[in-house]
């Protein structure tokens, strides 16, 4: 597992599933154990039903599946206790 150097705390952290060096999986398992209380969202073009292994694994926060759009975001943050009314 690759060690990630934030150098510093972060209420949030959003990411893609599917990058060139590191999947946002694996970016979500790193944070996590570097910063517990940091609440991860993965966005993805993946279907729901390719994800269900890695979202019942307790690393992610929230997934957003593609598209999207500033209500499915604002109701993830809310849900999150990331935004307030």
């Amino acid at each position: 597992m690759t060690k990630v150097n934030t150098g510093g705390t972060y209420d949030l952290l959003v990411t893609d599933l599917l990058m060139p060096e590191l999947n946002g999986y694996h970016l979500a398992q790193s944070i996590k154990n570097e910063m517990h209380d940091t609440k991860v969202i993965i966005m993805t073009g993946c279907h729901e039903n390719d994800c269900l292994d890695m979202m019942a694994s307790g690393w992610v926060d929230g997934w957003l599946f593609k598209p999207f759009g500033l209500k499915e975001l604002r109701a993830m943050l809310q849900r999150l206790g990331l935004l307030k009314d």
